[in-house]
């Protein structure tokens, strides 16, 4: 049985909400977080979750949990109502999108797991590893050619 519903995380250094409800995500991470040093300290980290489930199954509960290596999770719960979902009834799917906002956050090598825990079980969001900076590929700046 395909697993019908899912979630997935993008992390960044920061994000503002617009006037107009949109929100913009700044310093996106797009490969491994890159750190000088075991132990580097670090202002914050946005995790920018989506979570989607089957209109006839809404969520009950939600709460994120995020693990740092070495570290003891981070939860937060996600409030569900009031809430206001997609109202066109051709959608098929809720989709819940959040930023989670971490501070002071001292990070070692390894992999942050990105969790969403629902009233039926846990769903990966996905993995972000952190990488010291010496152990990190150098990057390539130039087009081959």
């Amino acid at each position: 049985m395909i697993e019908d519903r899912r979630a997935s995380v993008i992390v960044s250094d920061d994000f503002f909400y617009s006037i107009a409800g949109k929100v913009s995500l700044s310093g996106v991470y797009i490969q491994d977080l890159v750190v000088p040093f075991d132990g580097s300290p670090i202002g914050q980290l946005v995790f920018f979750f989506t979570i989607e489930t089957p209109k006839e199954r809404p969520f009950k509960t939600v709460s994120i949990k995020i693990q740092f290596p070495g570290q003891e999770p981070k939860f937060t719960p996600i409030p569900i109502f009031p809430r206001v979902f997609q109202t066109d009834p051709r959608r098929t799917k809720i989709v819940i999108k959040q930023p989670i906002l971490i501070q002071q956050i001292s990070l070692s090598p390894g992999k942050i797991q990105a969790t969403v825990i629902h009233e039926e079980g846990e769903i990966d969001a996905g993995v972000i590893w952190i990488v010291l900076a010496t152990d990190a590929p150098p990057t390539n700046t130039q087009p081959e050619i």
